[in-house]
């Protein structure tokens, strides 16, 4: 067939030529009215397809003078539209002598069932027409129609907006008076809303809020968690957690956030609501429970450090008195000081694990491997359990979580010793396991605090005498205790199960009374992986000759420091009176390359000591030197004028590497 089409938009006649062709028609256009009665007169054509709403002749009246031509009124006429598809237009264009009615966007199946059915109908007179219209009129009865829709749009829109406003009235009444913090921000732009508490409460203005990136208002060390728990709620995820906000006098408080994904028409993320409230009290108490909880772990261990000690100074003292009464070509000389320095290593590792688990310090999350962390506790508790309690370990090797080790070694610690007391006075058995697992959708769902993914599951099992379910229900309540007076505060558990919330893990508890309890703990993997340590201990460097001051106190490390400089190739002097370094160094401020100085001295610490230096000779490099300092981080020590800070007791190897750093740095210009 050849068919018509008449339309003014490019686009649809592209399509509709496209469409028919490929049906084995042939197709002529016109682009309105005008035109296909000019194509009428020139090609015989079969079916006209025409839109309503054309320039110069609409579809309407493109169909009215069809019709009363006497040489195509048998044509089949088809009107196509998009702008008039009402019941009304189409009652109009069949009046007016139209075979069909379709409305854009239509099917081309639709299209082609649409021809062959009027195609196939049988041809008869069309039915009188009615006087034809002008253009005036048809276009007023258009308006009318829309003026029509309009106003009931209009009506609906009021009436809308309306129930909006009063809706909005309400939630910003109650967003306003909230002690809370309420914002709502697109996931890329500005923030829509900020409730004025929470400029109460921080002191940043509006017009500070809407300036600023909101990332520079929150702690450092909580932004990876908080990025992580952003791209969730971009994928749709509501989440709730807690960090910090730096406040405009340079304070930080603690907030529990809750955030809330809104999505669009595409059902895409939009908006995020934002629910926070002020928990700083709270963590000042946890941290205080945590404290203590900790004070009491030390008690319950003192036991076993000093067992673990007593046990390497004997092994340090007899291979000490085999050393002094062996001849000087005694083969077994070398025996005993490798001896002494495994001992001594020993001891200094049982230090670094006592004070890193006793420290009140913020929480520092690291990439850590966490059987290199439980297999430290479980070392220092075998000395300290009962030797009628069986222990069993499987620690296996797992991928990183980001973690606190001190918290880590905790929550271990507590959980064991809460097992051997269930089993105080009785033989029993205490596992610790260590695996990796993989939570699926099913069993988070009856765990909250866990989502479906790859965990490091730790577990803990003692076959003491077990808890009802009385006593289940209120094992992580704060001084809630099995204990007698005087065994415990009942801080425990409640402490290891904030931990594990704040590293974004869950643990569950299973017991029965007469048989025993197991803890299961899960932390998320971390997937950052942690630097292997290489096998092969680097060559010691060397110095050329640098002149070191080395200040300490104590008379045999003073001799000592000065005993192993020497040995690295540096010019050492040595000295155990801080006033006596200080008189020294002024008198050849420039023939010192480096000072080396304990913290804790009498008469003035190293920090007032590097003062005085500094005042005489600002570029001076120093290294700072202490057995513990709990407040002092290597950022800290830079920020007051030295270059490194050197733990006691140092090994030969890392002594050596740091002096050999600090003398080679450049000083800033």
């Amino acid at each position: 067939m050849n068919i018509l089409i008449v339309d003014d938009s490019e686009n649809t006649r592209d399509l509709l030529q496209r469409m028919l062709k490929k049906e084995g028609h042939s197709v002529v256009a016109a682009c309105n009215g005008v035109e296909a009665l000019e194509v009428l007169r020139r090609e015989p054509v079969a079916v006209i397809l025409a839109d309503i709403m054309m320039p110069q002749m609409d579809g309407y009246r493109l169909c009215q003078a069809v019709r009363r031509d006497e040489l195509h009124k048998q044509i089949p006429f088809i009107i196509y539209t998009a702008n008039c598809g009402s019941p009304a237009d189409e009652k109009m264009a069949i009046d007016l002598g139209a075979d069909a009615f379709l409305r854009k966007p239509a099917t081309a199946a639709t299209i082609l069932e649409t021809l062959q059915r009027v195609m196939s109908r049988p041809r008869v007179e069309p039915p009188p027409l009615a006087a034809e219209r002008t253009e005036a009129q048809v276009m007023q009865e258009y308006s009318d129609r829309l003026v029509t829709k309009l106003e009931q749009r209009n009506d609906e829109l009021a009436q809308l907006n309306k129930t909006l406003s009063e809706s909005e009235a309400r939630y910003r009444l109650l967003a306003d008076a909230a002690e809370d913090f309420v914002t709502l921000n697109e996931t890329e732009g500005p923030w829509l809303y900020v409730s004025p508490s929470y400029y109460r409460v921080t002191g940043w203005t509006p017009e500070e809020i809407q300036s600023t990136d909101w990332r520079t208002r929150l702690h450092a060390d909580d932004l990876p968690q908080i990025e992580r728990t952003r791209a969730a709620n971009l994928a749709g995820e509501t989440t709730t957690i807690e960090h910090r906000i730096r406040c405009r006098d340079g304070r930080w408080i603690w907030v529990e956030s809750r955030c809330k994904p809104i999505l669009g028409r595409d059902g895409k993320v939009q908006r995020l609501l934002v629910w926070a409230r002020e928990v700083t009290e709270r963590k000042q108490v946890e941290a205080q429970f945590l404290q203590a909880q900790k004070m009491e772990a030390i008690g319950q261990l003192a036991g076993g450090i000093a067992h673990d000690f007593n046990n390497i100074l004997a092994a340090i003292l007899g291979h000490v008195e085999l050393a002094r009464i062996s001849p000087p070509d005694d083969p077994g000389l070398p025996e005993s000081l490798n001896a002494i320095y495994a001992a001594s290593r020993r001891a200094a590792d049982l230090v670094k694990q006592i004070l890193a688990f006793s420290r009140r310090q913020e929480q520092a999350r690291h990439p850590i491997e966490l059987h290199v962390v439980v297999r430290e506790v479980v070392k220092l508790l075998r000395s300290t359990l009962s030797a009628a309690i069986e222990f069993q370990t499987n620690v296996t090797r797992t991928r990183t979580v980001l973690a606190d080790a001190s918290q880590i070694h905790q929550v271990v610690m507590n959980l064991c010793t809460n097992a051997a007391h269930a089993m105080k006075d009785r033989p029993g058995v205490l596992q610790v396991e260590l695996t990796e697992v993989v939570v699926d959708a099913e069993f988070a769902q009856t765990r909250p605090d866990l989502r479906p993914g790859p965990y490091v599951s730790l577990r803990v099992a003692d076959s003491g005498r077990g808890m009802d379910r009385t006593t289940l229900d209120r094992i992580f309540e704060p001084f809630f205790t099995t204990k007698a007076p005087g065994e415990g505060t009942g801080l425990g558990l409640s402490v290891v199960h904030g931990i594990v919330r704040n590293h974004e893990g869950g643990i569950t508890v299973e017991s029965e009374p007469g048989v025993g309890t197991t803890f299961h703990l899960y932390f998320p993997v971390f997937e950052a992986s942690v630097a292997e340590l290489t096998p092969d201990a680097p060559p010691v460097p060397v110095g050329h000759g640098e002149h070191i001051l080395f200040v300490d106190d104590e008379d045999q490390l003073a001799r000592l420091g000065e005993t192993m400089l020497k040995r690295l190739g540096y010019r050492v002097t040595a000295v155990t009176n801080v006033l006596e370094a200080i008189s020294i160094f002024r008198a050849q401020p420039d023939a010192f390359d480096l000072v080396i100085t304990d913290l804790n001295m009498p008469v003035m610490n190293g920090t007032n000591f590097a003062r005085q230096l500094l005042a005489t000779r600002p570029k001076l490099k120093i290294i700072l030197t202490t057995g513990y300092s709990a407040t002092l981080t290597p950022e800290m020590v830079r920020e007051m004028g030295f270059r490194e800070l050197l733990p006691k007791p140092a090994e030969f190897q890392v002594l050596a590497e740091t002096v050999q750093r600090v003398v080679a740095e450049r000083n800033p210009t």
